[in-house]
Parts: C-alpha cells; structure tokens; sequence
C-alpha cells in the first residue's frame, strides 16, 4: 500500500505535467462508519486560471487529481468534494505552491 502525505500543503514545479496529488481518506472514513467513496470532484477554488486539473480519479479511500502548468509564486487552493457509500458529503482542500 502506498504511503501518502496527508498534509494540505504541496508545491510543484512549474514544469511538471499531469502531477497527482491525493487525499487519503481512510482514516475519516473509519471515523464515519467504515464507509467508502462513491464520487470524488476536483475544483481550483481559488488562484487563478494557470492551473489546470488534467485528471480526476478515486478509489474507495483515495482522491486524486492530476494537475499541470501554472503560475510560479502562486498557491492554488483546490477543493475536493467526496460523497459516500452512505450519502455524506465531506469536503478536504489541497494549497499547491508552483516553483521554478
């Protein structure tokens, strides 16, 4: 099982293409029951416009999204909403610095 870095703070360089970035989950879910992700969105909530989600994709416990380009010395806030086996919505961010 891969180990994920769960904290909210991420940076990348301004040349890497289709980068993911993930939310691990499992924990609060245990916390919730032992539910699972049924729908996972992805938004650049705030930013800019550089920044562009490539992909989105989940699995039972994980969010991911796979981003590219932006602006350097800009942090991107992204937003990713979950919904649950059980129908709760729980919303997690990810802060996205941009290096050279």
């Amino acid at each position: 099982m891969p180990a994920f870095d769960n904290s909210p703070y991420k940076t990348k360089t301004v040349g890497d293409l289709n980068m993911p970035f993930d939310i691990d989950w499992s924990e609060w879910l245990t916390s919730a029951g032992g539910t699972t992700i049924s729908t996972s969105i992805w938004a650049i909530e705030a930013g800019g416009g550089a920044l562009t989600i490539d992909s989105e994709t989940e699995t039972t416990t994980v969010a991911t999204v796979r981003v590219s380009t932006g602006t350097i010395g800009v942090t991107y806030t992204l937003k990713n909403t979950i919904v649950t086996a059980s129908s709760i919505t729980k919303v997690g961010r990810l802060y996205i610095t941009v290096e050279a």
